[in-house]
Order: structure tokens, then C-alpha cells, then sequence
């Protein structure tokens, strides 16, 4: 689904819970916040998608190439991992390309900085399959199997990696967190800080992200009792109508959970 198709489906929502919120914002804004940028020429087919009015509007959320900048900045070690229900990985692998390029208009590499290492490539894209309820990792160059060998994998600093998921699987239990894209953590590492971000994070039983948690690195991962503790810290609910507006929203919701983890 295109991002202003997103916001329109999210504001209608949002107006349904309340009539003020038609007052505050409109569909238009958030068109403008995604609107390809006319000084900077002819739209680039792996950043820019044409409307049905003919407008050149942004695929992907300025917000997502500001934080590939604070990664590259940041100066921390980070694993980035592309996890997703649908067949969107490799038009996120052109667009990474068109900015590690410097091709994007508006947010492009430091200069001097080698940003190769952000290229999803396709011997790190995999399917996610669940055996013996436990993740498996298949791809054409190998497999990565069972929770220890994923969560190891998922770890690496440095890495890149793209993850389709199993969507049957989900639907088939009533879209339960349990049978979606599954975060593992290991309480022992602690200078590991996973983030998962993802627009239908709910303590729930009908949201995307379930997690299972191990105390110690030889231990089994083990669903908590409830997911409270692990909120806002290392599972994040990304709002679609502030993200679109707010270029710094994933680096902000980063420098709040860095701050909850550490405390």
C-alpha cells in the first residue's frame, strides 16, 4: 500500500474516534510532507511513485532515510533488519541503494562515509518459517536454523538483513502476535538494545509482533507473561500519521528507549 494510501485509511480512523481531528489535519498536509521535491528534477523510480492526479509523491517515509543518516552517524554498532508480511523487500532494497548512491534529493550519506554496508542484498534476504516453534531462516545461499542461531544472527552489528514472514501462518491463528513476527531477546546481553518498530504493536491478541525471551544465553526463549515491561523499550508502535509528518520520529522513539533501556 502506498504511503498516502496509508494516510488516508489512518485518518479516516482517526476520525472516527474523533470528529476534532478532521479540523486539525488533512489529507492534503500530509501529501505535501511526501511530495517529491521539484528543484531536484526528474523523480527517481526507486524513490517516487506518480498519483492518480499525476503528483510525484515519496514511496518511503523521510523519516526512514533521517535515521539511515543517524545510523551512519551515530557512531553506535547496528544491525538493521527488514521484517515484513509482503513482497516489498526488494523495492526497499532499490530505494537503500538510491540513497547509500546518493541519489535521494533531500537526504543522502555524510560525505566521506562509507554506507555500503546499509545494501540489503539478496544472500541476506530471507523466509521466515516456524519448525518445531522454533524461527528457521531459509534464503538460496543457506539456512539459519532454531531461536539461538537466529537471535545471533539478528545481532550482528553491521549487518543488513530482510526478512519475509510467514503471513499464512499468522492468518491461520486468528493474526495472534504469537504467530507473527516473533522478537527475541536475551535478558543477559544488555548491551544489546533491539528495537522493533511496526504499526500494529498491541498488547493484544490480534497484533503483528509477538516476542520470546531468554534469561540467560543457554536458556530457551520463553514468551513473558505479558508484554508490558517490554513497551516503548524494545517494542515500539509507530503511529502512520506522526511518522509521515515528524522527518525525526524513529530518531526521537530511539533516544527514548535508549534512555528506558539503560535505566
Amino acid at each position: 500500500m502506498r504511503l498516502w494510501a496509508v494516510a488516508r485509511v489512518s485518518l479516516r480512523k482517526a476520525y472516527r474516534r474523533s470528529p476534532a481531528t478532521q479540523a486539525q489535519m488533512s489529507f492534503d498536509a500530509f501529501r505535501e510532507h511526501l511530495a517529491w521535491p521539484l528543484q531536484s528534477g526528474q523523480p527517481d523510480p526507486d524513490l517516487a511513485d506518480q498519483a492518480a492526479d499525476g503528483a510525484w509523491l515519496s514511496i518511503f517515509l523521510p523519516a526512514f532515510f533521517r535515521l539511515l543518516q543517524h545510523v551512519l552517524t551515530s557512531g553506535r554498532p547496528v544491525a538493521l533488519v527488514y521484517r515484513t508480511f509482503g513482497a516489498d523487500l526488494p523495492r526497499v532494497a532499490a530505494a537503500i541503494r538510491a540513497f547509500v548512491e546518493g541519489r535521494h534529493p533531500v537526504y543522502k550519506p555524510p560525505v566521506g562515509v562509507d554506507a555500503r554496508h546499509l545494501l540489503l542484498l539478496p544472500e541476506n534476504t530471507f523466509q521466515a518459517r516456524y519448525e518445531n516453534a522454533q524461527i528457521h531462516l531459509h534464503c538460496a545461499d543457506g539456512s539459519v536454523a532454531g531461536d539461538a542461531a537466529v537471535y545471533e544472527k539478528l545481532s550482528t552489528p553491521g549487518t543488513t538483513i530482510g526478512v519475509v514472514e510467514n503471513y499464512r501462518r499468522w492468518s491461520a491463528n486468528n493474526f495472534h502476535p504469537r504467530a507473527g513476527k516473533t522478537l527475541l531477546l536475551c535478558k543477559a546481553t544488555r548491551h544489546h538494545h533491539h528495537v522493533f518498530f511496526d504499526d500494529n504493536i498491541r498488547d493484544t491478541d490480534d497484533a503483528a509482533v509477538g516476542i520470546r525471551v531468554r534469561a540467560a544465553p543457554d536458556a530457551a526463549f520463553l514468551e513473558p507473561r505479558n508484554v508490558d515491561a517490554f513497551m516503548d523499550v524494545n517494542l515500539v508502535p509507530v503511529d502512520p500519521l506522526d511518522v509521515i509528518l515528524d522527518p525525526e520520529y524513529f530518531i526521537t522513539k530511539l533516544d527514548d528507549t535508549g534512555r528506558r533501556h539503560r535505566s
